[in-house]
């Protein structure tokens, strides 16, 4: 059973692909199959009768007849394998015990794959290794751990014997098995380093004792009485008597005993997996008859008897064995198994006492008469003649493996399963798309293990059964039970085919605009009444603000037939029509239905109940459909209790008139979520996702459950609406085009918690985000330096090195302002701490950061190690401030540190203890302006279903005791990390604005700091999919948005590092980063001509600085989007949908167009109405818009085009960084004869803006004046009040340079004064022109007209 369960699995899975090094006769691959993994494998090797025996077992395609020491890095990474399997030849140094075996010759092959191992672009995941005892005391050894290390692989070695596992072979062998992370080891701890006086000091550490048996899962007894398996290893058995190391000997029952020899040849032969064609290797045929007299195998001693002094042959084994006096059949002989090294599988079944078949046509004539003799006699035979080998009669599973001429599979694997080698796998299927609908219908799992195979296939079959009934009735109000006070509407929601259930409680209340009071924000609330379980809700004022400070909206009721009006009091713009049964909601703007809620009857919610429960009467949720995996349910080797039960909320949601809808961050596809046409829903559930998939609905790092949908209710018109649904839980949006109909239709369910929905006005895109600043409150304003160039790495190797790369950015003269340490730096992965050797000195690296004017940023995630000489983890443990267990016990999980707790930062007083470990006086070697990367927040556990919590821990959040399950709150816990993160900072130095990134995050995230889109690849897809990726975080409120340049993962090609980075100039979080595996990177390692590119490049983002710090204090203080998509300005253009994926638009007038293919020379670049000036080229024709133009691409640039009418204020010296420019006067750009813009300046670090300390001027341009207003208003500020204070930033400007002038001015002067100023003109190809004026002795934030003469 246990075999055909192991198969039925592995045809479920998606093949590994191995690579197996030394194949053999394919001993790894079964050892592989054994462990559970579908294997589709490469094998090298040189032997011809192994290649030929395994061609016959898995096919001849597999195999490849060349020598490993001809195979290029190249061709491994052109393998695409995961694993890689080897069973190097045994140098003959390594079976003396001798360590200097690099110099044997027969090492070559290994000391190949070593040099190979670090040469190539994409390492394995994992490496399986198998060879003689004493290996790990080899020259090999040590180079091999060298290698691994350097390219960020974890391992774990073994020195087992068959024996232990019931196999009649006492040898030991080395094994190990290296997982690169994250793939780490849950029950296999490290073991201390050998002291090894035959090793360089420096490298000694990476040696380490090999265990010597695997984990132990009898069963113990816990305090509470309960029986669970041991994890953890014990190093001495009471069962088996192992050996154990004297420093760690803790006595316990093993899970495997030494077993009798006959249990394991009766074995049923279905639990074997033994290729048929095993016997067929010719080793396998000898026929050496054991005893004194006999002669040895000829073939043994061709190939080793020289070496080993005789040692191993069988004529020395059965001279030992006669000396004993021990029957050949004997199992008491397992002492003289230790010297069997290289018999033939014949030679040990002889010695096991098996019978042996002959025949005439194998044996000589000579022999043959003592053979058959020997077969009826069953006495040993003298002598043997056979001119050929014999197969033995033994089945080929009583020889595989007794040592032989191989390795023992079964001990491989159970070593492989020891050290969860089948991570590999569920990582694969987590990041697989596979359909959450279709698994409903079938045994496989949904695209990412998780437990919401029951919530997605409810979800499919209650559509299904609804719509078939066009006459059903799920939910209708009671008309008896609508009230109104004020702001409020309240009724309740009866389960029309139950009337025991009782009603859901719905209110409906109606809110203003924050930025114009216009009304507009209805909140739709719907919860169960007297619930079983409390119903978990956001607190209020963490994601949407309080009710109390939102501007309330009273309403009227008008009562009609089955259906009640409510209007606003402010406005008859603004109307909801209630209607009773069935239960629907109509949402109007300016007499537009725009949106309707429950128009196909989908609302579900499933009320707590008991497990035994009785029975609906009718159809009341989802669960009346589908009653499956209720109150538990397994899925990827996991199982979620679900002590509570079901707990689903959903409902559709029409929108119409809508061709498409935007939002949903966050997922790696196009911009408009009905235009990709994916044929499932939109998954939300934070996840530490690996090297993601594109264009898949799967769950990514973050989840914003905001969309935006354009309706062109009218022909040439178009306006805006929003539907917010700021749900915790795990989350699906499913979104339907059809072509040609006339709406967008989305069903939206969530595994718990209440239904919490905002419908939200436009008309336009931008009242649409002003309403939803308005709820969940207005961006964190960024200190200046954090808009300039970022320089990361995983990981820079000390101080030294980090300082090397700072001074080479000044040496390079290229700009940058903020140098990141990633979880290196730190002291065995515990945060607020500082690497012991490579970061002894930080205050040497801050100091020189410093005088060039640069920032720090360090790393702190929220997996706390548990280690109980760590401050950090005794004061959240001593508070009773960690996650818990189901059983409310302290959780544990794996992630960098290994062992680890995870805070409960749901919970206020975890955030509060947070903040103080930020304090100068705790973090060591803190500064005021040290900034913070919070990473692996989702929360990252390696060793957690889909590599997060399981979704029954408890949260207290802000209850009294541990009551809130994980599925309640999951997609908050990075929310609330990033807050506490940010709350330390403020708490550290109150006046300096902090900087927080963060990977995981919510709606509302964007109060705190800035994020970026995790985990990329070094690939064009991935350059291509930022676009659309970062516009609809935009388009979320998040505008503080990056993705990593070049790709982390990999290392980009020439070409692609350079168009990445002249497109990531333009994002508004600009950072270089790069994965531990990848070769260095910075701007200067790819030559002079790139090294010279980037210096422009990041030149022109520091030149534009002053744009960039106008457009984030309009999003921070008015909710304008820093990145937008092509339509944004004009919805109603109906070609600028067909770009979005490719153009963007950085505040209104910028235009930047992607180059996301390699070699394309004409690109397709589409302008919006108006006329569009070159950014790069002042002098060329302004280009025609509302339509689209065949552009050569230029290989020093991406397209930019500024929009006619545009003002831009820039700064044009090269300083090293933005500080350093503080002082650099402005250049301000004017572009056309009409034309206006702002200008923002403030002290770039304080928060005395809030204040009101800050400049902003509005420019406005005629074709004959250039007049600056001051004192302008911003919302969340109100009217600047000027420099003031610690105020240092300069207001001059040097130089007004305008372009497409249609004459030359002569001169200018600023009316008022007498002064006036030169001005130089250069003529442009269209015939206008582009007239500069000098020192114009301007100065912004004050009033001034500066009059040109013509």
């Amino acid at each position: 059973m246990e075999s055909e369960e192991r198969h039925r699995t592995q045809q479920t899975q998606q093949p590994v692909r191995v690579l197996e090094l030394f194949a053999g006769i394919g001993g790894m691959r079964l050892a592989l199959s054994y462990a559970g993994l579908a294997v589709e494998s490469v094998a090298v090797e040189v032997n011809q009768q192994a290649l030929a025996v395994y061609g016959l077992n898995f096919g001849r395609d597999h195999v490849v007849n060349r020598d490993i020491c001809s195979l290029t890095p190249r061709w491994f990474d052109q393998q695409h394998c995961r694993i890689w399997t080897m069973s190097p030849p045994c140098q003959p140094y390594t079976r003396q015990g001798k360590v200097r075996d690099a110099e044997d010759p027969r090492a070559k092959p290994l000391l190949h794959i070593i040099s190979v191992l670090q040469e190539v672009t994409a390492p394995p995941e994992a490496i399986v290794l198998e060879n003689v005892r004493n290996f790990e005391q080899s020259d090999s050894y040590l180079l091999l751990c060298e290698a691994l290390r350097a390219r960020g692989f974890e391992w774990r070695s073994f020195l087992l014997s068959p024996q232990q596992f019931g196999f009649p072979n006492a040898r030991l062998r080395f094994y190990m098995v290296a997982k690169r992370r994250p793939f780490l080891f849950r029950r296999i701890p490290n073991m201390e380093a050998a002291a090894s006086t035959g090793s360089d000091a420096s490298t000694a550490h990476l040696l380490e004792v090999p265990w010597r048996h695997l984990p132990c899962v009898a069963p113990r007894a816990l305090e509470h009485g309960q029986s669970v398996l041991c994890e953890t290893l014990r190093d001495t058995c009471t069962s088996c008597g192992q050996p154990a190391l004297a420093s760690r000997a803790v006595g316990t029952e093993c899970c495997y005993e030494l077993k009798p020899v006959s249990d394991f040849i009766d074995a049923d032969d279905a639990d074997w997996l033994v290729p048929e064609g095993t016997m067929q290797k010719e080793s396998a045929r000898c026929f050496d008859v054991v005893y004194p007299d006999c002669r040895h195998s000829s073939c043994f001693t061709k190939a080793y008897g020289r070496y080993v002094d005789g040692t191993g042959s069988v004529l020395s084994v059965a001279r030992k064995l006669a000396q004993s006096s021990a029957a050949p059949c004997s199992y008491t002989m397992q002492e003289f198994f230790g010297v069997l090294r290289y018999f033939a599988p014949a030679e040990v079944a002889r010695l096991l006492g098996f019978k042996l078949e002959v025949s005439a046509a194998s044996c000589s004539p000579a022999c043959l008469p003592q053979c058959q003799s020997h077969l009826a006699s069953d006495e040993h035979v003298k002598s043997c003649q056979c001119s050929r080998y014999q197969l033995p009669l033994a089945k080929p599973r009583e020889l595989w493996g007794l040592l032989g001429n191989s390795l023992n599979p079964q001990v491989v694997a159970l070593v492989c399963e020891a050290c969860d080698l089948s991570d590999l796998v569920q990582r694969a299927e987590a990041t697989a798309k596979k359909s959450i609908l279709r698994a409903a219908l079938s045994e496989v799992h949904q695209q990412s293990l998780g437990p919401s195979t029951s919530l997605g296939g409810t979800w499919y079959w209650m559509p299904c059964q609804v719509e078939s009934d066009k006459g059903l009735v799920v939910h209708k109000v009671d008309p008896s039970s609508i009230t109104s006070d004020g702001n409020k509407v309240q009724a309740s929601l009866l389960f029309a085919n139950d009337p025991n259930v009782k009603p859901l409680q719905l209110e409906l209340s109606f809110f203003l605009s924050d930025v114009d009071g216009s009304c507009g924000i209805v909140r739709t609330f719907i919860t169960e009444k007297d619930p079983l379980h409390p119903r978990f809700r956001l607190a209020p004022g963490d994601v949407v603000r309080k009710e109390e400070d939102l501007l309330k909206d009273k309403v009227s009721l008008t009562e009609g037939t089955g259906v009640t009006e409510i209007a606003s009091s402010q406005s008859a713009a603004c109307k909801v029509k209630l209607q009773h049964s069935p239960f629907q909601l109509e949402f109007l703007a300016h007499g537009q239905v725009v949106q309707k809620l429950n128009s196909r009857r989908l609302l579900n919610f499933e009320r707590y109940r008991p497990k035994d429960g009785q029975a609906h009467a009718g159809l009341v949720d989802a669960t009346d459909v589908d009653a499956n995996n209720l109150f538990e349910e397994s899925f990827g080797g996991h199982t979620d209790s679900k002590p509570r039960g079901p707990a689903a909320v959903g409902v559709d949601v029409a929108f119409e008139a809508a061709v498409d809808i935007f939002g949903l961050a966050e997922h790696a596809v196009g911009l408009g979520l009905g235009e990709n046409h994916l044929q499932e829903p939109y998954r939300f559930f934070n996840l530490d996702v690996f090297e993601y998939a594109l264009d898949v609905p799967m769950a990514l790092y973050g989840a914003i459950p905001l969309v935006t949908a354009i309706h062109h209710t009218k022909p040439g018109e178009a306006v805006a609406s929003g539907f917010f649904f700021p749900n915790p839980s795990e989350g699906f949006v499913n979104v339907e085009t059809a072509k040609g109909s006339p709406q967008t239709e989305t069903w939206w369910l969530f595994e718990s918690g209440v239904m919490d929905m905002f419908f939200l006005a436009g008309p336009s895109p931008q009242e649409v985000l002003q309403r939803y600043h308005t709820l969940t409150g207005f961006p964190r304003m960024p200190p200046i330096s954090t808009l300039g160039k970022h320089q990361s790495r995983w990981n820079y190797v000390d101080v030294e090195d980090s300082i090397g790369v700072n001074r080479k950015f000044d040496q390079h003269d290229i700009p940058y302002d903020v140098l990141w340490l990633d979880i290196e730096h730190t002291d065995s992965k515990k945060y607020f701490t500082w690497h012991p050797s490579h970061f002894a000195q930080p205050d040497k690296l801050l100091t020189a950061l410093e005088a060039s004017k640069r920032k720090l940023v360090t790393i702190i995630d929220p997996h706390i190690k548990k280690d109980n000489g760590y401050d950090v983890y005794n004061k959240m443990k001593n508070h009773d401030l960690f996650t818990k267990t189901k059983d409310k016990q302290l959780y544990d999980g794996w992630c960098w540190p290994g062992s680890s707790s995870y805070p409960d930062f749901c919970n206020p007083e975890t955030r509060q203890l947070w903040t103080t470990f930020f304090k100068m006086d705790y973090y060591p070697h803190n500064r005021p302006d040290l900034y913070t990367w919070n990473d692996m927040n989702e929360p990252s556990v390696f060793n957690g279903p889909e590599v997060t919590m399981p979704r029954d821990n408890l949260h207290k959040c802000s209850e009294k005791q541990y009551e809130v399950e994980h599925r309640d709150v999951h997609n908050v816990y990075g929310f609330y990390h990033h807050m506490a993160t940010v709350e330390g900072q403020l708490a550290r130095a109150p006046n300096i604005r902090p900087f927080v990134l963060t990977r995981s995050f919510f709606a509302g995230s964007h109060k705190h700091g800035a994020i970026w889109t995790g985990d990329n690849m070094a690939k064009w897809d991935h350059l291509a999919i930022s676009v659309p990726m970062l516009v609809s975080l935009c388009l979320c409120g998040a505008s503080f948005v990056g993705a990593d340049v070049p790709g982390f993962f990999f290392d980009p090609e020439p070409q692609l590092f350079q168009r990445w980075h002249q497109l990531g100039i333009w994002y508004p979080f600009y950072r270089g980063h790069a994965h531990l595996e990848t070769k260095r990177r910075e701007p200067w390692m790819l030559g002079k001509e790139i090294t010279d590119n980037m210096r422009e490049q990041v030149t022109v983002r520091y030149q534009m600085l002053p744009t960039w710090y106008t457009l984030f204090a309009q999003w921070a203080l008015s909710g304008q989007p820093i990145l937008r998509p092509l339509w944004y300005q004009d919805a109603a253009d109906a070609e600028a949908f067909r770009h979005q994926n490719t153009h963007f638009l950085l505040g209104s007038d910028v235009l930047v167009r992607a180059v996301t293919k390699p070699g394309e020379d004409i690109l397709n670049v589409y302008l919006p109405s108006g006329s569009w000036f070159d950014f790069w080229n002042l002098e060329a024709t302004p280009l025609p818009g509302g339509q689209s133009h065949r552009v050569k691409a230029d290989p020093s640039h991406v397209p930019v085009y500024v929009r006619t009418g545009a003002i831009l204020p820039k700064k044009m010296r090269r300083r090293r960084s933005s500080l350093a420019m503080a002082s650099d006067p402005y250049t301000i750009y004017v572009y056309g004869e009409q034309a206006g813009g702002h200008v923002y300046i403030d002290d770039g670090q304080s928060h005395d803006f809030m204040q009101g300390h800050f400049v902003y001027d509005k420019l406005s341009f005629d074709g004959q004046e250039l007049v600056s207003e001051p004192a302008q208003t911003l919302h969340v500020t109100g009217a600047a009040k000027g420099a003031a204070g610690a105020f240092k930033q300069s207001t001059a400007v040097e130089r007004l340079v305008f372009v497409g002038l249609p004459s030359s001015p002569v001169s200018a002067h600023v009316v008022g004064k007498a002064d006036t100023f030169q001005v130089t003109s250069s003529r442009m190809q269209n015939g206008a022109w582009v007239a500069t004026v000098k020192k114009p002795l301007c100065q912004l934030g004050a009033q001034w007209k500066l009059r040109l003469a013509f």
